[in-house]
């Protein structure tokens, strides 16, 4: 049995993007063989 759970969406959830660059920055970095890129403060307010 599968219990439904909400998410709210990530527009009402800014504080997560952060995270969320990082753990696929990493992933992608990972899966390409490639350094991960670098985002600074101005590239994170336009996400």
């Amino acid at each position: 049995m599968r219990s439904p759970f909400q998410i709210p969406p990530l527009r009402e959830r800014p504080e997560d993007i952060p995270l969320l660059v990082d753990h696929f920055n990493k992933r992608f970095s990972a899966a390409y063989v490639k350094k991960p890129k670098q985002f600074d403060d101005d590239a994170m307010a336009v996400l």
